[in-house]
C-alpha cells in the first residue's frame, strides 16, 4: 500500500530522495508493528482465555440473581481433582454457608 500510495499513486519527493525510498516508510512501518502487536496480544489473551464466556452453569443457583446486590458467592468447580461432593457441602454448611446447592451442567 504505501509503495503504491507514494511512488505511483500520489508521488512525493522528501529530501531530495526519490518518492519511494525505504526510509521514508520507516515511522509508519513501526507505527502499524506497535498497532498490530497490541491487536494480536488483546485477541490472542481472548482466545487463550476462552472469552468472552456468555453462559455458565452457576447461572442457575436459585441465588445468583442477588450476587451483584448485596450478598456474595462462592462457586468450587467439579473439574478441581481435589473436589468431593459431600466433603464440600459438608464443608461449606460447617463454616455457615447460606443456600449451599449443586448446580449440575
Amino acid at each position: 500500500m504505501m509503495w503504491w500510495m507514494n511512488g505511483w499513486d500520489y508521488p512525493l519527493w522528501v529530501s531530495g530522495k526519490l518518492p519511494y525510498a525505504w526510509p521514508t516508510t520507516i515511522p509508519i512501518t513501526f507505527e502499524c508493528m506497535v498497532l498490530l502487536s497490541a491487536f494480536g496480544a488483546v485477541f490472542g489473551m481472548f482466545g487463550l482465555n476462552r472469552l468472552p464466556t456468555l453462559y455458565r452453569p452457576v447461572f442457575k443457583h436459585s441465588t445468583f440473581h442477588r450476587v451483584t446486590d448485596d450478598r456474595f458467592f462462592l462457586a468450587i468447580e467439579a473439574t478441581d481433582p481435589l473436589f468431593d461432593q459431600a466433603n464440600t457441602v459438608a464443608f461449606l454448611t460447617e463454616i455457615g454457608g447460606k443456600n449451599v446447592e449443586l448446580v449440575e451442567s
